[in-house]
């Protein structure tokens, strides 16, 4: 009987660690479960900043190009300008000519 009672304590020590070994892999698994759940989490959120990235660099490449074709403009303006402001002054050194040489004609007539 001593040797029944020994047995069964045993048996029942080994089915206490096989439950604890099972509770543990249970414990693993989940853990295991929780990481790649979180990795997939992180490698979703890398995913939406590169694409956020590619986003704001095409962005900013429009904005430069927009930034550029504006300079642009604003030089053949500022050109356009300076064309409009020398005609106009031409305008009066022609007008002022003729004035002179109606003068002189009036001098030479009267």
């Amino acid at each position: 009987q001593r040797r029944e009672a020994l047995l069964l304590s045993q048996l029942a020590a080994l089915e206490r660690e096989r439950d604890e070994a099972v509770r543990s892999g249970e414990a693993l698994r989940c853990g295991t479960g929780a990481l790649q759940t979180a990795l997939r989490e992180v490698e979703q959120s890398q995913l939406e900043d590169r694409r956020m990235v590619r986003s704001l660099l095409c962005e900013n490449a429009t904005l430069r190009w927009q930034g550029a074709a504006a300079g642009e403009a604003l030089a053949q303006a500022r050109l356009r300008q300076e064309q409009m402001s020398w005609q106009r002054e031409q305008a009066v050194r022609d007008e002022h000519w003729r004035e002179e040489q109606r003068r002189e004609e009036e001098r030479r007539r009267g």
